[in-house]
């Protein structure tokens, strides 16, 4: 079976990839879960911020992060496939490793697109029945969520300056689903907004995202002016895809319950 990456290239799946580096977190989860418990496959390496889940990333080789690598952490680990991503890794990072390594590339900017790539890497690591019941339950957890309202909200991933999620995200995606109405939908990537903007976009909600940056509840009084429901959200539930996305729909109920 052929499988094409984001970047155009093809892979064979009977090309027996079974040595694996991820450097992406949700999808070394979503890997490692997909493996199983086969002794045939092993996640050799994984980046700093690979921390699910903890009690099989332990015993993993941390080879940097996610927008820096240790190419000869990798070399020593001899594996057949490293697995990016194109937003969460950069094309220096692809191509430094191209020459000694073939390197998978995903690229996420929907649920829709997330559920392919997951199938993508299934197949490619021939394990397409194991990729297929991940989906499914999935998709059955996705169609048992109804959302109590649309809200209009605000993602903000970090801090001097505020960036937020704009429309082209993956995040924008999950915060639709989840049932809020993202009020800068139609910019691109991570604009930068100021408190008075924020105030002027008139948000019902205001999400304080865990990741990248670290807001906390500390963090809440910065906000008490605009007068506007603010609250820190677990950033993995709505910017994680993979395995993770199995548990953002009981997350979403209980925040949307916490907000009515």
């Amino acid at each position: 079976m052929i499988v094409e990456d984001a970047l155009g290239n093809q892979f064979d799946s009977d090309s027996r990839y079974r040595r694996i580096v991820s450097l992406v977190p949700s999808q070394t989860e979503y890997i490692i879960n997909l493996i199983g418990d086969s002794t045939t496959y092993k996640v050799l390496g994984r980046t700093k911020f690979c921390i699910h889940p903890s009690y099989k990333v332990s015993d993993i080789t941390i080879v940097g992060g996610t927008k820096q690598i240790h190419i000869n952490k990798i070399k020593a680990l001899n594996p057949d496939i490293v697995i990016c991503n194109k937003e969460e890794n950069t094309q220096e990072i692809v191509k430094e490793i191209e020459p000694h390594f073939q390197v998978f590339t995903t690229e996420i900017i929907s649920i829709d697109s997330a559920l392919d790539y997951m199938m993508r890497i299934a197949k490619l690591l021939d394990l397409a029945d194991n990729g297929n019941k991940i989906n499914t339950q999935i998709k059955q957890a996705i169609i048992g969520y109804q959302p109590i309202e649309q809200k209009k909200a605000i993602y903000l991933i970090w801090k001097n300056p505020y960036m937020a999620a704009g429309g082209d995200t993956f995040i924008d995606k999950m915060m639709y689903a989840a049932g809020f109405n993202n009020v800068l939908h139609d910019q691109m990537r991570y604009p930068s907004v100021t408190i008075d903007e924020i105030k002027s976009l008139r948000p019902n909600v205001i999400f304080l995202s865990s990741e990248p940056y670290p807001f906390e509840d500390k963090h809440l009084s910065e906000f008490d002016k605009l007068d506007i429901t603010t609250c820190v959200v677990d950033g993995e539930m709505f910017s994680w895809y993979g395995t993770r996305m199995l548990k953002s729909w009981k997350y979403f109920k209980k925040l949307s319950e916490k907000l009515k």
